[in-house]
């Protein structure tokens, strides 16, 4: 139940023709219409949504003077100027746009708004005009309209999952999306638009496995942005298409559905249902299987990236503090630490993992592009290389060598980029600093020999020729592919004080 409290109030509740004027006048010259000050009206709206029967309530409150009492639900502010006749104030049934009218009701024996549901899935209409009408002592009809409109407040839309109840009739190969919010009535039905698509992200099913609260709002924005089969019919009908779509048994779809508004007349609702496939239909039981855990590759390539002895090498030598972060679909690394002049430089690294793929999330400034080219890509490297037990040499090796690798192709991609004043002391085929990392964790590196599991080993040491310090370097082959370590060191130490 939604209730939102709002200044308003009615006894016979019903739309009035009007004409719209874009002013507020004082009217002098109309004895029969005086415009008011909101004597108190208020009015309790009541939405029940996210499950069938869903309805639509308007409950009036703070009438003290007897008369008719209707109201007008406008989009914008206008001037209500009521049609009089020789008997005073007349009106007659309104119609809102081209929709149909608001039903009404008598006071004292209810004072509850007839609306239909149909206010509820309209775009705006939230501006409220009250109307008195009353005879005078001459038997005349006096209309009181307020000054300014009462502003509502529109109920919130079902959190997506529960927006429309999608249900798909695997014998017969039919579909049905009802709606669980207030719809229909005068209106009459209401076309959906349905898209029926493969989910190809493992993220999105393991947090539906997981019950992760934001599992609906990913899988939404997926649907949105992915192709499907598309479908259009009635919200009151089962549509007979299902049997024209290629079901892969054990795979999951999601199934979009949005309220057509070509016209821009109804609220954005739509929704999105998870089934899967089974016996070449769809099924409404999903079945998550292993899903509920997290891939036991990311875990393994996660502790070793974390548990590396470069990096923390690194940070303890630079004076930097890491901060390491992950989810089953995400790794990040935010470095702590303070200049010379004690002004903080952090900078924060992002990796995210889908469907088996670690995803290195380009930096944007200078400084990131170097923190990550240097020192964290290869620690990755490093950590993806152990892993898949490759040699780590041999790696950067192939890596030389296929600089057009893709992951579609390869299982592996990367790009060099050129930051202003950062070149490598040490010639490489590189030519520049390594960004935008992909691995296929899963897969590996296509047409690569696993040779030996990488062993750690020091045998390389970088001194800052301006200090003295050192600052130990794992493996040769961390220098060979970032490049620009000693020069990064020297240049840079405003950067990374040295103890």
């Amino acid at each position: 139940m939604k209730k939102v409290i709002l200044l308003i109030g009615l006894l016979f509740i019903e739309i009035i023709c009007v004409r719209a004027e874009d002013e507020l006048p004082i009217n002098n010259e109309n004895p029969y219409i005086k415009y008011v000050d909101n004597p108190g009206y208020t009015i309790d709206i009541t939405a029940q949504t996210g499950s069938a029967g869903s309805m639509l309530e308007m409950i009036v409150q703070g009438i003290t003077e007897d008369g008719e009492y209707r109201v007008l639900f406008t989009n914008e502010k206008k001037t209500i100027v009521p049609e009089t006749t020789t008997n005073g104030c007349s009106y007659v049934d309104q119609h809102y746009s081209d929709m149909s009218k608001f039903k009404s009701i008598n006071y004292p024996s209810t004072n509850k708004i007839s609306i239909t549901n149909d206010w509820y899935i309209i775009d705006g209409y939230t501006n409220a005009y009250i109307l008195r009408r009353y005879q005078n002592e001459n038997d005349k009809y006096i209309c009181e309209i307020l000054k300014e409109p009462i502003v509502l407040e529109k109920p919130e839309l079902p959190a997506y999952g529960s927006r429309f109840h999608t249900y798909v009739f695997g014998n017969s190969d039919t579909i049905n999306s009802f709606p669980y919010f207030p719809y229909g009535s005068e209106l009459g039905n209401h076309k959906l638009n349905i898209k029926i698509g493969l989910i190809n992200d493992d993220s999105i099913i393991r947090k539906f496995a997981k019950q992760q609260s934001d599992a609906y709002i990913s899988l939404i924005e997926y649907a949105k942005n992915t192709n499907g089969t598309n479908l259009s019919f009635l919200d009151s009908e089962r549509n007979n298409a299902l049997n024209n779509l290629t079901i892969e048994n054990g795979k999951y779809y999601f199934i979009y559905t949005i309220y057509e508004n070509a016209d821009s007349l109804y609220r954005n609702i739509d929704d999105v249902a998870i089934v899967m496939g089974k016996n070449n239909m769809l099924i409404n039981e999903v079945e998550y299987a292993n899903y509920d855990q997290t891939d036991p590759l990311w875990e393994s390539f996660v502790d070793k990236f974390k548990n590396n002895t470069n990096l923390k090498s690194w940070a303890e030598n630079a004076n930097y503090t890491l901060d390491i972060a992950y989810t089953d679909d995400s790794l990040t690394v935010t470095t702590i630490g303070k200049d010379e002049e004690g002004n903080d430089i952090n900078n924060t690294t992002n990796f995210t993992y889908q469907n088996g793929i670690v995803s290195h999330v380009a930096a944007t400034s200078d400084f990131g592009k170097e923190i990550d080219g240097i020192f964290i890509l290869p620690v990755a490297i490093e950590s993806f290389s152990t892993v898949k037990s490759y040699n780590l040499d041999e790696v950067y090796t192939w890596l030389e060598e296929h600089q057009n690798a893709t992951v579609a192709n390869d299982g592996i991609e990367y790009k060099t980029i050129s930051v202003e004043n950062s070149e490598p002391v040490i010639t490489t085929s590189f030519n520049g600093l390594i960004s935008e990392l992909k691995m296929d964790l899963r897969n590996g590196i296509k047409n690569f020999n696993k040779i030996e599991p990488t062993t750690t080993k020091t045998k390389d040491i970088v001194e800052n020729p301006n200090t003295g310090n050192e600052i130990k370097i794992g493996l040769l082959s961390i220098l060979t592919i970032a490049g620009i370590v000693g020069y990064y060191i020297t240049e840079k130490k405003n950067k990374f004080p040295q103890t």
